[in-house]
């Protein structure tokens, strides 16, 4: 496992990261990631979509789905919108989830 984190840091795909040392830093990052979505419903009504793409385009998505918010007027630079912010977050390898967040839930954000 180290040598695919230092494969992926001198080739610059990964800019950062932390490898467990044990079990006990393998549970405390683990738990870390699971306190992610309980996290970001503390700021507002979350929708969730489990997606997978290439790693290339993993944060990009999250990047595309602001400003396709921002077009439709959901997403507005002061947070006013219906929208307040587009998270994303996942596993590297087997894609991601994305999170937009709102001031409250409405159905107008599922279909569009």
């Amino acid at each position: 496992m180290s040598s695919l984190v230092e494969h992926l840091m001198s080739n610059e795909m990964v800019l950062d990261g932390a490898l467990a040392q044990d079990t006990t830093q393998s549970h405390a990052f683990w738990a870390l990631r699971e306190t992610i979505t309980e996290s970001i419903g503390k700021s507002g009504k979350v929708y969730k979509y489990d997606l997978s793409v290439p790693l290339e385009q993993m944060y990009g998505l999250v990047e595309k789905m602001r400003i396709r918010l921002k077009e439709k007027g959901y997403l507005k630079d002061d947070g006013s919108g219906e929208v307040i912010g587009c998270l994303g977050f996942g596993h590297m390898g087997d894609g991601q989830s994305l999170h937009p967040l709102t001031n409250w839930w409405t159905e107008r954000l599922i279909d569009r």
